[in-house]
């Protein structure tokens, strides 16, 4: 596919390490893109991670790394018709980490179009439902027929994976088991997570993961269509549509 490349979605952590490691089992190169935005921190790991995977495969030029930003994207998605939204979706346009992560993706999801690769990835896993990012009924399963709407193949290879952190042990990626939230847990960090934590704080206390699930599909229903329809736009009229300005040019780090 695509010249035998694919695109995978890269933080650094412990499941997108394992992602790209099963990726390059199948791809001869693994594009890497990781979006910035303020309030991220640490992307000198993401570049420490990428130095580890190439002295794992013993070669250079496997994971060319992009760092893409997403600020615009992240705002309009917080914003736009945001009273409406507030009124029809309540507290729920507090679950700031999943709209970011469908900046993230769409954001990905132009970039694969506009350099051919129709093939992308992230390091999604079921152990981590909470986020809608990673909820195949909140996010996952919607987000894959938006990129299928534009004959792209969107997986998530290690989302059944109970312990990512002891295969890379196991692969002799990682010489230490528990690795999480320890320095050398070397991945890039978001200052403004904490504001997910208070959200779930207060929604997991009073609902199952089921009515969480219930109440949060509409929401990202509404934005993930939103996605497609003005990815459409954008791919008709170019500069004269309205994501056109959203899109920020690739940083140099």
């Amino acid at each position: 596919m695509s010249n035998n490349r694919c695109i995978l979605l890269f933080s650094g952590g412990s499941d997108s390490c394992l992602a790209a490691l099963r990726l390059a089992e199948e791809y001869e190169q693994v594009v890497l893109l990781t979006m910035t935005r303020k309030g991220f921190t640490k992307l000198e790991n993401v570049q420490a991670q990428v130095a580890r995977l190439d002295r794992y495969f013993g070669v250079s030029g496997r994971f060319p790394l992009h760092f893409l930003p997403h600020d615009r994207i992240f705002r309009f998605l917080l914003y736009e018709n945001y009273f409406s939204n507030l009124r029809k979706y309540g507290s729920m346009l507090l679950s700031h980490c999943g709209l970011c992560k469908v900046a993230m993706h769409w954001r990905g999801m132009v970039w694969a179009l506009e350099n051919g690769i129709t093939h992308i990835a992230d390091g999604a896993v079921r152990s981590s439902s909470e986020y809608p990012a990673q909820n195949e009924k909140i996010m996952l399963k919607h987000l894959r027929d938006v990129y299928s709407s534009f004959d792209l193949r969107y997986e998530n290879p290690v989302y059944e994976e109970p312990s990512t952190e002891q295969i890379l042990y196991d692969l002799r990626f990682h010489r230490r088991l528990d690795f999480k939230r320890t320095p050398d847990d070397l991945q890039l960090l978001c200052d403004q997570q904490i504001l997910y934590a208070m959200f779930m704080r207060h929604f997991r206390t009073r609902y199952s993961l089921e009515e969480f699930e219930d109440r949060m599909v509409g929401l990202y229903d509404s934005k993930l269509d939103m996605v497609e329809r003005m990815t459409r736009e954008y791919r008709e009229r170019g500069a004269d549509s309205k994501l056109a300005p959203l899109l920020e040019q690739e940083v140099t780090i």
